[in-house]
């Protein structure tokens, strides 16, 4: 696991390396989770720009996203 800091983003970290069934592991680089995510700086913005994300999913429930809706976040556009 691959914890990056931020400054205002939680627990941000990569889920590279879980265990993914059949003796593999879970590619680095992939899939991310965090907390806290609404407060997200420039600078974490940025920094998450850098990791070439291409969706973030808000599972937050309807009227938590509606009290405290999310920055536009840095979606990538990958060449297939």
């Amino acid at each position: 696991m691959t914890v990056h800091t931020f400054e205002a983003i939680h627990n941000f970290r990569d889920c590279g390396g879980y265990p993914a069934g059949e003796g593999r592991a879970m590619r680095r680089g992939v899939l991310y989770r965090s907390a806290h995510y609404p407060q997200a700086t420039d600078t974490d913005l940025a920094a998450m720009r850098k990791l070439g994300l291409a969706a973030i999913v808000d599972l937050r429930r309807p009227q938590e996203r509606e009290m405290n809706p999310a920055r536009a976040g840095p979606i990538s556009k990958r060449a297939s």
